[in-house]
């Protein structure tokens, strides 16, 4: 009896020691578990601390970098804006130049006058005899010319006058302030006919005029005629 007791204290005493082992290994396993932590947590910590003055750091020197690049390119955009400008400023210049140098005509008249500044006379443009407007005096076709006419803007091909050029490319006519008539081709410059009136008369303006008999007349500021068509188709 006493030994079959004693045995079931001994089983006890048994499972108490197994209980407390698997206690003192878990415990073990928690504490390894925590140590694996720790040192985990304590490297990325260390990881960080190396890395966040590496980073601004280079920061820092990219920062610095792309400040004098901005610079130069705030240099470089105003030197383009001055450039512009001065483009601006010189095409606004030769824009007047020219307007000031020349002047077309468009006046649905007798007479066109010049003093200073050379008028010209495009393509379709024309000075009409006074009373019935029967005659019309200027380009058609590139051809300067006198022309039949049944009123303003309606100028025939029927023709009582050409100068000495027959061209199909464009043209223009131009009095000009020394007196003397001349077609031009318009790319080149180049003449094509001239009054050859260079100088000729006296005082200013000069104007050409185109009459009532057909004549087509070009007259000095005394109203004497320095050059003429000779195109009177009555008296």
């Amino acid at each position: 009896m006493n030994n079959n007791n004693r045995i079931g204290v001994d089983n006890d005493d048994s499972e108490t020691v197994i209980s407390n082992g698997e206690q003192r290994k878990s415990l073990f396993q928690y504490l390894k578990t925590k140590k694996v932590m720790w040192i985990i947590f304590i490297f990325i910590v260390a990881v960080l601390i190396i890395t966040i003055p590496i980073v601004l750091n280079k920061r820092k020197m990219i920062d610095s970098t792309d400040i004098p690049t901005t610079t130069e390119t705030m240099q470089t955009t105003r030197k383009e804006s001055t450039t512009t400008s001065t483009k601006k400023s010189t095409t606004t210049s030769t824009s007047t130049t020219s307007s000031t140098s020349s002047t077309t005509t468009s006046i649905l008249s007798s007479n066109v006058c010049v003093d200073t500044t050379e008028i010209i006379f495009n393509n379709h443009q024309f000075i009409y005899s006074p009373t019935s407007q029967v005659y019309a005096a200027g380009m058609l076709n590139n051809q300067f010319g006198v022309y039949i006419a049944h009123g303003y803007g309606n100028v025939t091909s029927t023709k009582i006058w050409l100068a000495g050029h027959q061209d199909s490319f464009p043209t223009y006519l131009v009095m000009q302030p020394d007196r003397n008539l001349v077609v031009l081709k318009s790319d080149t410059g180049q003449v094509l006919w001239a009054s050859h009136t260079h100088n000729n008369g006296s005082g200013k303006p000069f104007c050409l005029e185109m009459q009532d008999s057909g004549n087509l007349i070009w007259i000095d500021n005394t109203s004497s005629i320095i050059w003429e068509t000779e195109t009177v188709q009555y008296e």
